[in-house]
């Protein structure tokens, strides 16, 4: 039931993009995002906040359950949990992409396991998963970070 309740939502999504032919611009958009989610996740697969950092702006409208956080407080907070890991290990699904009509900002979803391990440190689970994406001057910056609905 709950599958149901998810995959719902996104279907709909999806069949509304399919509707109208995408512009060039918003084509263009989407693969830059897909380049750019690619890059985000290898470097949080390997612990790599510097180049993470590309991908975040000064300020984002949500980090999980803060909202208005600065792209200080953000990376205290990675800093925190990638410092106690031995190993991280983050799979996603493909995400489904909904990009504005001005093709510069993105709402993405997908299902995303994780698991990070460490001395004292022991977080797994998978999750519905929402990245906002916002096109600046410099690439594509990840302004909401935040999981939807827990899963597992």
């Amino acid at each position: 039931m709950l599958r149901k309740l998810l995959i719902a939502p996104l279907a709909l999504l999806s069949l509304g993009l399919q509707a109208q032919t995408p512009s060039d611009a918003e084509v263009q958009a989407r693969e830059a995002i897909v380049a750019a989610f690619v890059q985000w996740l290898a470097a949080t697969n390997a612990g790599d906040l510097e180049a993470q950092t590309h991908f975040y702006p000064e300020r984002m409208d949500a980090f999980y359950l803060w909202r208005d956080a600065s792209r200080e407080a953000v990376f205290e907070e990675k800093r925190r949990v990638f410092s106690r890991a031995l190993a991280i290990d983050i799979r996603t699904e493909a995400p489904q992409i909904v990009v504005s009509p001005t093709a510069d900002k993105a709402r993405m979803y997908f299902r995303k396991a994780y698991r990070i391990r460490g001395e004292q440190l022991d977080r797994e689970g998978e999750v519905l998963q929402e990245l906002l994406w916002a096109k600046a001057p410099d690439g594509w910056k990840i302004v909401s970070e935040r999981d939807l609905l827990v899963l597992d």
